[in-house]
């Protein structure tokens, strides 16, 4: 937590958002800290509330650099729950949005795991370049229009970039 306190912080002030750091914890994920948005409107979320890998973007960015047997492991059946009308429902079609977290660096959750939030998450790594945790945020719709989902998008893979560097150096 404490190695992620700089880039949590850097993140929030950059987008205004709710910021996370979350790591994989059984078979979910895990929130280990945030920083709250001073926003008005915020999204609902606690240090210690656990994440569905399918549905969040900060579950897609544990799963994508898995090994493929680790994956299935974890989500052991083809069909996946809905949480709502957008969530990816099958391990064949959550895989393939694997291949493009993994390809652009970051994970996008459109509404998939609560009706009208979206979140980004993008990768930690440790020195062997394996991921060990992701750092994401998180807000209404409105919050995260399209047109600045890059910007945020480069933000957030800037925060992770920096807690990298900080695990990296230990």
């Amino acid at each position: 937590r404490e190695l992620a306190e700089e880039s949590l912080v850097f993140l929030r002030d950059q987008t205004r958002l709710a910021c996370h750091l979350g790591v994989l914890d059984g078979s979910t994920g895990i929130y280990l800290a945030k920083k709250e948005s001073q926003n008005a409107i915020i999204v609902r979320s606690w240090t210690g509330k656990r994440l569905s890998l399918h549905s969040s973007s900060l579950g897609k960015v544990l799963l994508a650099w898995l090994p493929e047997d680790h994956i299935d492991a974890l989500l052991p059946t083809e069909h996946l729950p809905a949480f709502t009308a957008r969530t990816i429902t099958t391990r064949k079609a959550l895989k393939a949005e694997l291949e493009v977290v993994r390809l652009q660096g970051w994970a996008f959750d459109n509404q998939e795991d609560v009706d009208d939030v979206t979140c980004i998450a993008a990768p930690v790594f440790n020195s062997d370049q394996a991921v060990v945790a992701a750092i994401s945020i998180s807000g209404v719709r409105f919050q995260m229009p399209e047109e600045k989902i890059p910007e945020y998008a480069n933000a957030v893979m800037k925060a992770a970039g920096m807690m990298s560097e900080k695990l990296c150096g230990i």
